[in-house]
């Protein structure tokens, strides 16, 4: 994600690039494609928020999927409190 109107020049870590890069990746031999590759994409380290996403390749060439996972450095949490009102009030149709 980027969004310099925010303060965010670049997002660290990019799960949903790194789908595309391992096909991109397994399209011109660049890595396996068998069922059940995985390797690790590093990324945001230069930048002070070093983030892990392990790929796994579901089905030969990733045909049933292509799988994202890992771990990042946060920089923020937060919780959502649903009151009962709110469970209970009509949908808008």
């Amino acid at each position: 994600m980027f969004a310099n109107d925010f303060g965010i020049v670049e997002d660290p870590a990019t799960g949903s690039a790194t789908g595309p890069l391992a096909a991109f990746m397994m399209a011109h031999g660049l890595a396996p494609s068998v069922d059940g590759t995985r390797f690790i994409s590093e990324q945001g380290t230069k930048m002070g928020r070093r983030s892990i996403l392990h790929v796994l390749i579901d089905g030969q060439r990733g045909e049933r999927g292509i799988e994202i996972g890992g771990h990042v450095t946060p920089v923020a949490t937060a919780t959502l409190t649903l009151t009962s009102q709110s469970r209970n009030a009509p949908a808008n149709t």
